[in-house]
């Protein structure tokens, strides 16, 4: 199970952390792997790291600091992305999931809801609930078929909706529209 990003409360890494309590209870083997810059982890979020059980703690993997260039091979060695952040802009994690075919589950916010469809490429747990979390991760991990379809209807999605040459066509269209409909001078 992954998060990449900021560690800290806002992100929703306590309510992870919590919900792996509840994950290990039934994947004792499952691993944590949380990476980001270690400067933006919390102090609530290191406490909470610290506290886990002896046999617990050994089933986290930390990659601080890594560069952009690490971030597929990270993707890459997860199941299931889990975002539980309550404080999104857009979710660029998630965008980079999705085009290495990975599951994610979010926050179910406005911002997160604009680019998960609950139950379709993605699922959306309560904010702040670590057994709702607990349970879309353990549907995951015991599901390989669900995990491959959520993570190729995102990719499909990414391609359709988020490259770079699909962003620009959309800015450049509201331009042209903005500059059809701007009133003339006519004294030229």
């Amino acid at each position: 199970v992954g998060f990449v990003g900021r560690q800290d409360t806002h992100k929703g890494l306590p309510t992870l952390i919590d919900a792996m309590r509840q994950v290990w209870q039934h994947v004792p083997d499952a691993v944590l792997l949380l990476a980001g810059p270690k400067a933006h982890r919390n102090a609530e979020v290191s406490q909470r790291l610290e506290s886990l059980a002896r046999e617990n703690s050994g089933q986290v993997l930390c990659i601080d600091d890594f560069r952009d260039a690490e971030g597929p091979s990270i993707m890459a060695a997860i199941d299931v992305l889990a975002m539980p952040s309550v404080e999104e802009g857009f979710g660029m994690v998630t965008i980079e999931a999705w085009m290495c075919r990975r599951p994610v589950i979010g926050a179910d916010i406005a911002p997160t809801r604009c680019v998960i469809e609950n139950g379709m490429d993605g699922w959306l747990v309560e904010p702040g609930n670590a057994g709702d979390l607990a349970g879309r991760i353990l549907q995951l991990l015991a599901d390989p078929q669900q995990r491959r379809n959520f993570g190729e209807r995102g990719r499909g999605k990414v391609l359709q909706k988020y490259t770079w040459e699909r962003v620009t066509d959309i800015w450049e269209a509201a331009y042209r529209r903005a500059i059809a409909a701007a009133p003339r001078n006519s004294t030229a």
